[in-house]
């Protein structure tokens, strides 16, 4: 196996030829959960969680995001989130989100352990990520467009998802 984390929902009829080397568990209604290369203690979070997101979807989803060191935040709910390993100031930011009934749409993190953290549609936080990215995320916001999501690649490069 690569060292590659690997998470995905998919729906149980999926065709599995090509997950065979996947771990995955069957969740409610038809909904399964795949992973390869994920520390267990997040598995132990995620199975749970993907139960309640197939009960629930699409009023209830989560989300998990790797670091470079091995850490990772699994997002959930509104506002929910689980951490392992992140800097303080991640968490601090999370809590602060929280504390604010703000909801957190999505984080990420940058090959060089930056990262950003996306709410309610419209804000960020961002730390030691590139200038193109802050860029993007200022566009995105003097635009009113929705951000959704963000990912980056493993050369540093961003992905911004956004909706009028």
């Amino acid at each position: 196996m690569s060292n590659r984390h690997c998470l995905t929902l998919y729906p149980a009829t999926f065709e599995l030829i090509t997950l065979k080397r996947f771990h995955h568990e069957i969740l409610p209604y038809g909904s399964s959960i795949a992973y390869e290369n994920v520390p267990q203690e997040a598995v132990n979070l995620l199975i749970p969680l993907g139960r309640k997101a197939a009960n629930y979807y699409p009023a209830f989803s989560f989300d998990i995001a790797f670091a470079p060191n091995g850490g990772w935040v699994i997002l959930y709910g509104r506002n929910g989130y689980y951490a392992h390993n992140t800097s303080q100031e991640t968490i601090n930011v999370l809590n602060s989100l929280r504390k604010r009934d703000r909801i957190i749409n999505s984080i990420a993190f940058a090959p060089n352990g930056g990262w950003v953290v996306i709410y309610n549609n419209f804000g960020y936080y961002a730390r030691n990520v590139s200038q193109a990215t802050i860029n993007s995320l200022g566009r995105m916001y003097k635009s009113v467009s929705f951000l959704s999501y963000i990912a980056f690649t493993p050369s540093n490069a961003s992905i911004l998802l956004c909706f009028p």
